[in-house]
């Protein structure tokens, strides 16, 4: 102990010495830079628009336009620029530099985000040129935000003010003293006897109750007056403190503001969720705001609380009450409030003391430690803290007369031994979240593994040692550290940290702290109280864990959701076990192409089953996916990987977690090391065009405009190729993601798209395919949805010569279309375009064509987006599909629309095709099929059945519908020349192709109503044996019937034709369906068989001799078999036994065997004359013994069998796994024969041996061989 004590001061010593060495050597350094630096002013900036300087300024503004900076935070649109000049009020845009602020500087710096930024001061370093037509900065390669260093006047001391006073000023700096109030989530309050203040930064160094005297800046934020960059001065002990009780009324006056206040008899009427915030409309008679800033106080809509205590704070124009904890909710005075605790549960060292409480004054606090419920009859009474020695559960209430029992609280604490170092594993805990989140954690020591930044925000992964590893598969032995900016760490590096441990999302979408996992981190920002200590460089990082495919569980998640953690059956806990730990993956290959930096993949054991390689997407989602994030990520946008490209070696990497997924975080050239191109091949149609048939197709363009600057012509002539070369040049296209003219540029403002046809038009004819014309109706501005500006519609392109648009009025934006008297009323037309189920989302648009004489009405479609729906390995378990309620009531009124023309004209051809946004086995899409359509995607091979990949999973959005009467004259085909490549590979959009060919000019009778009854099987679906054959039949007459095994759905080209019986000798599912000419095809049927596990028996024949009476005399020969297959037949025979006459048998000699055991009893009595010279002949059996006592004998040994049973049972699964007898040839085969001759006479004295019998002669033999080698070797030595 005492050698380890000197060696850690040894290396403390060391470390300190390397730290002094560094700083003075990072100081010499950093001298002269600091000395030689220029940093200009804006004025200068302005002057000399040109090089890279850094300049200093004010942060003033957001730019809107060359002409518009405004510093209004409601009008922030963006974190994409800023304004900065000399001062922090400048209001004159000739005196102002526009800054661009790159990607990597938006989460710090960007106005929307960070609106607090507005009066900072900033130094910004980048390329002086113009931006917005201005004088500007762009490419910014360094940002920070600098304070004011000149020294203050030592004569300058500021007067203590009163915070009424000092709310008075409203700008400047000022000291005050007060009492603290509340520590918000953004801000701390305190209060003295004339107003209140908001105080930041919310991490100083105070408590509720302690009086403080603080100075600081006072800046107006968003209506809010604050203390900005407040120092404590001085604490001056604790306070009692009192809410003030107001009415709602005075909830909105600005003379309250910052106040800690009581409102009384408050109901809850509404509420807006936010990201991890509700607000909730409220009402005293006066309505009011309140805000629970963490969403965690329980709050319901409709209850009225007797009281709810809060700081009353202003945003904009709104006032609003945050109360502090859920003690400052009060539902019913007439009850006891409920016992709160301190420390609060979760994991705490042994030896900690926690407090009871309860706010009601007076209140007797019982307690039990048992898991029992507590009462004034059964727990402790809480005099003193409760010291947790173990981990403990205390259960509380407390109670007082006159009013009614608080509500029974728990606290569950887990204990750790202070003694012994905090260990990463003890952070992480074996669940989703850190049982320590919220606590300051020291002295935790790793290896960094991995470094990286996320839009400016610096991480390294920190994992133990493993000799410091639990034993506890359950826990992650690493950790994500987040420094903010970057560090002089390096991976090897041993390191100590200290900072608060936190569960954060670091990567994700927009609306990821309601949808996404946390990941728990250590925030070690040397401003927020942390610290980094390197002490030792290059070690050896921890061994990686490695993973296959096949090691992650095959389901997400289990039914009981978060509440049970199982890493072996769910794959979210399995990623969570391993959380920020090194893992080393397996060979894998692609299974989809690389997008944004990740590339999904499985490892090489794992099967696939698309065509190309990809995993389709089922109605129980794939869990064994991995998926990489590539670093650098800006870099790893670039790799061309398909898919089915191989990973031909192990990649190391970190798990992480961001956009809705666990992540492997590896490096990019260890991936490009390794990386060997797949076999994936585009594909053209395999229709084979008929200039009899039309063709037509759904093509999603990706939003495609005229502006070149967003659609590149690389684009455009792929998209041309894939038409023209691909497609074939179909006569109808129906298109989706059609822009106007502008694409996400401002205007036109009638939303005009005629350049974007005209465009497309023309690339396809310089391609080599004919001259198309369009049909589109321009939507509202920016009412359908889609990118701000771009007015994203559906539309069609058609071969005029080949197909005609019915001649009709065109339809406007607002007019919806009708079907009446065959035809359309308006052509095009958009269907129910002001049905508020088609609000902010595209609406249908329907038009009649005209092919080889036939009518045939399209409609285009492109269905709300799934955005809004809960991720797979999302926060909320199941996931709701939230997105599908809107798709349900714009399938819904599609589908009314087809029902109205088939009303009026049952023979019209309709065809309904798009971008659905929903998957074929989806509720959505049945509600479009209805009775009226079949979906053509249900035929297409199931490896082939995918027109979009989203995180790995190959998945159907774009179909294509047709009336029933066309499936037979219909073929359809999915061209896959876009999902499973990259740009880079010359896709021209992320969605598939869907090719139809259909014979219009055979659509001469009417659709067949009857339909084909159902198919029956002989045998009910269930339980069956092996070898029971299943006859399939229908009472339609001369109907087919087509029947699959592999679970696919049966059709006259995917299934069997039914001809003879099916023999059962497996499980099996048989799926079924009966077709004839002119009606409909039945409905498929389904039966599911489970072949009966194979049962055996036991036969046992016995030879006795019996006397004169029929008392058995003793036993002769006994012969035992097993295994005998139940239901076969077994056949037995008498001996011929010397001096024996059979007389009597028992039993059946030949039957079916049953399960169980049989006995068969051949009697035999003793000749009373024997023959000695010679072996007797054995007299036949008399046919009157064979059939003696049939039906007794039966009803005897089924008596026996059930009494043999259970003793059987044991031996008979002791023999399961011995060799089984097959077929009708081992009938009478002996597997485990059991035979005993007792050849005794009467009187029990034995019979005469002779030597005939074998045993004899072999005995002899060997006893004659043994004297004589005895002898021979006797000799030998003698010689």
């Amino acid at each position: 102990m005492r050698k380890m004590t000197i060696r850690r001061r040894q290396q403390k010593l060391l470390a300190y010495i390397s730290i002094i060495v560094l700083f003075i050597s990072n100081l010499a350094f950093a001298l002269p830079t600091q000395a030689n630096e220029e940093v200009i002013s804006v004025e200068e900036a302005i002057a000399h628009n040109t090089g890279t300087k850094t300049v200093e300024g004010y942060v003033v503004g957001f730019i809107k336009s060359k002409d518009n900076v405004t510093n209004d935070p409601s009008e922030f649109t963006g974190d994409t620029n800023m304004a900065i000049a000399s001062s922090p009020t400048e209001t004159n845009l000739d005196n102002m530099l526009f800054v661009q602020i790159a990607k990597n500087f938006r989460e710090e710096f960007g106005l929307k985000s960070n609106p607090d930024n507005i009066g900072k001061k900033v130094h910004v370093t980048g390329n002086l040129e113009p931006y917005f037509t201005k004088p500007g900065l762009k490419s910014p390669s360094a940002m920070i935000f600098v304070h004011d260093t000149e020294a203050p006047d030592p004569g300058e001391e500021l007067d203590l003010k009163t915070i009424k006073e000092a709310r008075d000023q409203q700008i400047g700096d000022v000291k005050v003293k007060g009492v603290v109030t509340a520590k918000l989530k953004n801000t701390i309050h305190i209060q003295d006897d004339t107003a209140a203040l908001a105080i930041r930064p919310p991490n100083l160094d105070v408590d509720i109750g302690d009086e403080v005297t603080v100075s600081g800046t006072l800046q107006d934020y968003r209506n809010l007056l604050q203390l900005n960059d407040t120092t404590i001065v001085e604490k001056h002990g604790k306070q009692t403190i009192t809410p003030i009780t107001v009415t709602g009324e005075a909830v909105n006056q600005e003379e309250n503001e910052s106040k800690l206040v009581t409102v009384k008899n408050v109901t809850l009427t509404s509420d807006q969720q936010g990201n991890g915030w509700v607000n909730y409309e409220a009402t005293d008679g006066t309505e009011f705001i309140v805000r629970d800033e963490h969403d965690n106080l329980g709050l319901e809509i409709g209850t009225t609380y007797d009281a709810i205590t809060g700081i009353i704070t202003q945003f904009d124009d709104i006032y609003q009450i945050i109360p502090r904890n859920r003690q400052d909710i009060i539902q019913d005075v007439t009850r006891v409030q409920p016992v709160y605790a301190t420390p609060s549960q979760g994991e705490v060292p042994i030896g900690t003391e926690v407090a009871l409480k309860s706010n009601t004054e007076g209140a007797q606090i019982y307690y039990t430690l048992d898991g029992t419920e507590p009462s004034e009859t059964n727990g402790e009474v809480y005099e003193q803290p409760i010291e947790i020695t173990e981990d403990t559960t205390i259960k509380a209430i407390a109670v007082k007369e006159e009013k009614k029992p608080s509500e029974i609280t728990t606290f569950v604490y887990t204990v750790y031994n202070p003694d012994k170092t905090l260990q990463i594993h003890d952070i992480q805990g074996d669940g989703h979240e850190s049982p320590l989140k919220g606590t300051v954690v020291t002295d935790i020591e790793g290896i960094v593994t991995y470094t990286y930044n996320i839009r400016g925000s610096h991480y390294f992964h920190l994992q133990a040692e493993e000799e410091n590893y639990d034993d506890n598969p359950h826990t992650s032995e690493a950790i994500i550290v987040y420094t903010g900016r970057k560090e002089n760490i390096e991976v090897g590096d041993r390191v100590i940290v200290e900072g608060k441990v936190d569960e954060y999302y670091i990567d994700g979408y927009d609306d990821r702290q309601q949808t996404d996992l946390s990941v728990t981190q250590i925030n070690a920002r040397d401003d927020r109280g942390g610290s980094i200590q390197v002490i030792e460089n290059n070690v050896e990082l921890p061994a990686p864990e490695t993973i296959t495919s096949s090691d992650i569980p095959d389901r997400i998640i289990g039914p009981d959701g978060f509440n049970t953690f199982d890493p072996e059956l769910n794959a979210i806990d399995f990623w969570e076990s391993l959380e920020g730990m090194r893992v080393e993956v397996a060979p894998s290959k692609a299974i989809a192409p690389q997008q944004h930096g990740d590339l999904v993949v499985v490892t090489e054991e794992y099967q696939t089953d698309t065509i190309h390689g990809g995993i389709r997407l089922k109605e129980e989602a794939n869990a064994q996916f991995i998926q990489f994030k590539l670093q650098p990520n800006v870099l790893a946008r670039g790799l061309k990987v398909k898919t089915g490209d191989i990973l031909t070696e192990s990649v190391t990497g970190v798990v992480n977690y961001g956009f809705q997924n666990y992540k492997v975080y590896a490096d990019l050239d260890d991936v490009e090391a390794i990386l060997q191109e797949g076999k994936t091949e585009p594909k053209q149609t395999n229709i084979k065009k008929d200039d009899n048939k039309l063709t037509i197709a759904s093509y999603n363009v990706e939003n495609f405009s005229a502006n070149t600057q967003e659609t590149s012509h690389e684009k455009a002539r792929n998209i041309a190729r894939a038409i023209v070369q691909d497609m074939q040049s179909p006569d109808i296209i129906g298109l989706t993601e059609i822009q106007d003219n502008n694409g996400t540029e401002a205007g036109p403002e009638n939303a005009d798209a005629s350049k974007t046809y005209e465009r497309l038009i023309d690339v396809i004819q310089e391609a080599g395919g004919p001259t198309y014309d369009y049909v589109n109706i321009d939507p509202a501005y920016n009412e359908d949805g889609g990118a701000p500006n771009s007015n994203i519609r559906v539309g069609f392109i058609y071969n005029p010569d080949r197909v005609s648009l019915k001649e009709g009025p065109a339809g406007t934006a607002t007019d919806a279309v009708t079907y009446e008297n065959g035809k359309l009323s308006i052509n095009p037309g958009r269907i129910s375009p002001t049905n508020e189920a088609f609000e902010n989302s595209r609406k249908p648009l329907a038009a009649q064509f005209e092919f080889a004489g036939e009518s045939v009405v399209v409609i285009a479609n492109h269905l709300n987006s799934k955005r809004g729906d809960q991720p797979l390995f999302g926060k909320h378990q199941p996931p709701q599909l939230k997105s599908e309620a809107q798709r349900m009531k714009q399938a819904a009124l599609i589908n009314d629309f087809i029902k109205e023309i088939k009303a009026d004209n049952p023979e019209e051809n309709v065809i309904v095709l798009g971008d659905m946004n929903d998957f074929e086995f989806s509720n959505p899409l049945q509600t479009l099929k209805g009775e009226e359509l079949t979906n053509l995607i249900d035929i297409v091979p199931e490896n082939e059945r995918y027109t979009y990949i989203f995180q790995g999973n190959s998945q159907v959005l774009d179909h294509i519908l047709v009336s029933n009467h066309l499936v037979d004259q219909s073929e359809v085909d999915i061209l896959h020349i876009n999902a499973d490549f990259t740009p880079m590979h010359g896709r021209a959009s992320d969605h598939e192709p869907v090719l139809a060919q259909i014979d219009l000019t055979t659509n001469v009778d009417s659709e067949p109503s009857e339909q084909v009854a159902p198919v029956k099987s002989s045998h009910e679906p269930g339980v069956v044996n092996s070898g029971t054959e299943i006859e399939l039949s229908t009472e339609t007459e001369d109907a087919l019937i087509y029947y699959t095994t592999d679970g696919s759905e049966p059709t006259e080209e995917n299934g069997t034709l039914y001809d003879e019986p099916l023999i059962i000798t497996e499980d099996i599912v048989i799926k079924a369906v009966a077709m004839k000419d002119g009606f409909l095809p039945s409905d498929v049927a389904t039966f599911n068989y489970t072949v009966k596990e194979e049962q055996t028996g036991s036969l046992i024949i016995r030879h006795i001799e019996i006397d004169e009476t029929g008392k058995e005399v003793e036993e002769l020969l006994v012969m035992k078999q097993t295994d005998l297959k139940v239901g076969e037949t077994y056949v037995t025979e008498p001996l011929e036994l010397d001096g024996y006459s059979l007389v009597e048998i028992d039993g059946e000699p030949t039957g079916t065997m049953i399960a169980g055991t049989i006995t068969v009893t051949y009697k035999y009595v003793k000749d009373d004359k024997r023959q000695d010279d010679s072996d007797q002949e054995a007299k036949p059996v008399p046919p009157e013994h064979k059939d003696k006592n049939k039906g007794k004998d039966q009803d005897k040994n089924k008596d026996k069998d059930h009494k043999n049973k259970d003793r059987n049972k044991d031996k008979d699964h002791k023999n399961k796994h011995k060799g089984k007898q097959e077929g009708p040839h081992n009938k009478n085969k002996h597997t485990n024969d059991q035979a005993e001759l007792k050849g005794k006479g009467q009187n029990g004295k034995p019979l005469p041996n002779t030597s005939t019998h074998t045993y004899h002669f072999l005995f002899i033999g060997g006893t004659l061989i043994l004297v004589g080698s005895t002898f021979v070797i006797y000799r030998r030595r003698d010689a």
